[in-house]
């Protein structure tokens, strides 16, 4: 009996066309990285997620949408959060996404999402440094209010 023969696709990495433009420095807080999403984020009609990556220095490697929702909430699963960080060989991450109504506090899906990650990214040995909310000019850390 013959086998059946399958296509696989080769998986290719590729750099985006979109960037931050950002100070050569490490991220050294929230504030960093919220100013470095609020020209992207402030123009956004609907929630969209976004994974930072860092180097084990905290050097921006990258970043990548992985996630475009609606008017009040994004479908997240962890595997797309860390597909590109795993890919990046980063050694942290850092999650943002955006609140559309311009209010950055965290829902009770916000924290329970940050949770898994953190979760998550222990297991893959990624740390997770934050997850930040972009509201309209203003943001919050989880990490600084003790969600994670």
């Amino acid at each position: 009996m013959a086998e059946k023969m399958m296509k696989v696709r080769e998986l290719v990495i590729s750099y985006g066309k979109n960037y931050l433009e950002v100070e050569e420095k490490t991220m050294r807080s929230p504030l960093d990285v919220a100013n470095a999403f609020f020209p992207i984020c402030d123009l956004l009609p609907d929630e969209h997620g976004f994974v930072l990556m860092l180097n084990a220095k905290n050097k921006m490697l990258g970043y990548e949408e992985f996630s475009h929702g609606n008017l009040t909430s994004a479908l997240v699963h962890s595997r797309n959060v860390f597909r590109a960080a795993i890919m990046k060989n980063a050694a942290a991450i850092i999650f943002i996404h955006n609140h559309p109504s311009g209010n950055p506090d965290p829902s009770t899906d916000d924290m329970d999402l940050s949770n898994r990650l953190v979760q998550a990214g222990d297991i893959l040995g990624i740390r997770v440094l934050d997850c930040i909310i972009i509201g309209q000019g203003c943001y919050v850390s989880l990490k600084q209010r003790g969600i994670i």
